[in-house]
C-alpha cells in the first residue's frame, strides 16, 4: 500500500493553551516519532484520549472506531458483554497522523496483541507516587528491577509523562492474563515487603499514607497502559519516554522530564532504549517457580 496523505483539519487549533502547541504540532510530532513508536504498538488494540477543545476542556476516552476510522486504518474487533468493540491498530505512520488529527493526544495500548488477545506479551508495573518525591519512585523502580533480575526476566523502564514510572517486562505470550497478573502481584508484594514504609500494594488512595503504590492492575484483559512516546494532556506536553536505566540517576530526572519539543531530538541522538525489547521475551514458567522459592525463603 502506498503512502496516504493525511489532511490536517484546523491545524492552527491550540490544544495546549499554556504552551501554544497546536494540532499541527501534535500531528508533526507523531509523524516524526512513528518509526520508533510503531513496533511497540504493532497488533495492539488502542484506546485513545481525545481533546477536541484542547486540554483545558474535558476530553474523552474512545475505544470504538467501528464507524469513524477510514478503511486503511487497521483494526481489531473484540467481543465484550453485549456486543463488540472495534479498536484501531497503529500499523503505519499515517495511522498515528490520522489519530492525532482527531485530537487524540494520548494512546493507551493493550498488553496483548491481535491473534493472542488473551495472552499478554508484556507485564507492566506502574509505580504511582502519592506525592512529588521522585527519589522514592526511583528507588522503588530499582527494587523492582532487582527482583526481576533474580527471576531472570528482562526489564525496561519508561517515564509515564505524568508522575510515576513504568517497569515493563517482555514476555512470551504463553500465559493467560490471570496467571500474569497474579505473578505481577506476587512480585509487587516482595518489593513492598522490602520497604513497607515507602511502598504499598494498597489500591485505595486514603490508605496509602504517602507511600508509592505498585499498581499491577494494568495486567488484565482489555486493560491498557500509556504507550511509549505518547503525549500526555498536561501543561508542557510531556511524553511517556523509554529510558536507559542509568538515566534514572541523571540530574533533573522526573516523570515529566521529556516533552513533545525534545523527544524528536533525543531520538535522533540516541537509539530507542526499548529497541530490542522483544528479543528478550521470556516465558513465565521458570520465573513463577523461582518466585515461589524466593517467597518461601523470605516468609
Amino acid at each position: 500500500m502506498g503512502h496516504i496523505d493525511v489532511k490536517v483539519t484546523h491545524p492552527e487549533r491550540v490544544l495546549f493553551p499554556d504552551d501554544g502547541i497546536t494540532k499541527r504540532d501534535l500531528v508533526d510530532y507523531y509523524c516524526k516519532v512513528a518509526d520508533t513508536m510503531l513496533p511497540h504498538l504493532k497488533d495492539r488494540p488502542l484506546n485513545v484520549q481525545r481533546f477536541p477543545r484542547g486540554i483545558d476542556q474535558k476530553g474523552f476516552l474512545q475505544q470504538d472506531f467501528a464507524d469513524s476510522a477510514p478503511e486503511w486504518v487497521s483494526r481489531v474487533e473484540v467481543t465484550k458483554e453485549g456486543g463488540t468493540v472495534v479498536h484501531p491498530l497503529a500499523e503505519r505512520p499515517e495511522a498515528l497522523g490520522w489519530l492525532a488529527n482527531q485530537n487524540c493526544i494520548t494512546l493507551h495500548a493493550w498488553q496483548s496483541r491481535k491473534g493472542r488477545l488473551d495472552k499478554p506479551d508484556r507485564l507492566v508495573f506502574d509505580l504511582d507516587p502519592s506525592d512529588s518525591d521522585f527519589a522514592t519512585v526511583r528507588q522503588t523502580a530499582h527494587a523492582v528491577a532487582d527482583v526481576l533480575d533474580d527471576l531472570e526476566l528482562a526489564r525496561y523502564l519508561q517515564t509515564t509523562g505524568s508522575r510515576g514510572l513504568h517497569v515493563v517486562v517482555p514476555l512470551r505470550a504463553d500465559a493467560d492474563f490471570d496467571t500474569a497478573r497474579q505473578f505481577a502481584r506476587d512480585v509487587a508484594e516482595v518489593v513492598v515487603a522490602d520497604d513497607p514504609g515507602h511502598r504499598t500494594v494498597e489500591a485505595r488512595k486514603e490508605k496509602r499514607d504517602g507511600r508509592i503504590y505498585l499498581d499491577v492492575m494494568r495486567n488484565a484483559y482489555a486493560q491498557t497502559a500509556v504507550a511509549p512516546y505518547s503525549v500526555r494532556p498536561r501543561r508542557g506536553a510531556p511524553v511517556a519516554t523509554p529510558l536507559e536505566w542509568d538515566e534514572l540517576a541523571s540530574r533533573g530526572m522526573r516523570a515529566d522530564r521529556f516533552t513533545i519539543r525534545d523527544i524528536p531530538k533525543r531520538l535522533s541522538g540516541q537509539r530507542d532504549p526499548w529497541a530490542d525489547m522483544y528479543r528478550h521475551s521470556r516465558s513465565l514458567n521458570g520465573p513463577i517457580k523461582r518466585l515461589a522459592k524466593l517467597r518461601a525463603r523470605t516468609a
